[in-house]
């Protein structure tokens, strides 16, 4: 039994040791003593960004866990994913951008990125599924009548 006591003590106190090593006096903790690791899939501590990958690549964050690499949103257009950089509000005659960086195809699109938008007179790309420069979508662009009020609204019409 003596034997069996002492054994367990010293599981103990290496348990302790290894716990303290891990969240000791001057490392990276978080408020629950868990250490934090960048690439862990977690954001903490100083982390602007963690999601387990950290490679850098588009939409991604960057290796350090300190910043989103470039994304949809950021304000840049990154040429080999996105066609455009959405605002939050929509001009007169300007191609709408969805929260997906790419114009818009339909009058729902329009609408649930403009939650404000009223029916009339909009520009979709129907051809948007490509990622599309702003010469190749103006080339491809169709003026629509958005029904943006009845059943919820979002309905596209042609008129030919």
């Amino acid at each position: 039994m003596l034997k069996h006591n002492l054994y367990r003590s010293f599981l103990m106190a290496i348990t302790v040791a290894i716990s303290f090593h891990a969240v000791g006096c001057g490392s990276n903790t978080n408020n629950n003593n868990a250490a934090i690791v960048c690439g862990d899939g977690i954001v903490a501590g100083d982390e602007v960004c963690d999601d387990g990958t950290n490679d850098g690549s588009y939409g991604s964050c960057t290796t350090d866990c300190t910043a989103k690499a470039a994304h949809c949103g950021d304000g840049e257009v990154q040429a080999e994913f996105e066609s455009c950089e959405p605002s939050d509000t929509l001009a007169e005659g300007e191609i709408p951008c969805t929260d997906s960086c790419q114009y818009a195809k339909s009058c729902l699109e329009i609408k649930n990125h403009f939650a404000d938008t009223e029916s009339g007179e909009y520009l979709i790309v129907p051809t948007a599924n490509d990622v599309l420069t702003e010469e190749e979508a103006k080339m491809s662009l169709v003026k629509v009548n958005c029904d943006m009020e009845i059943d919820g609204g979002g309905y596209t019409f042609l008129k030919v």
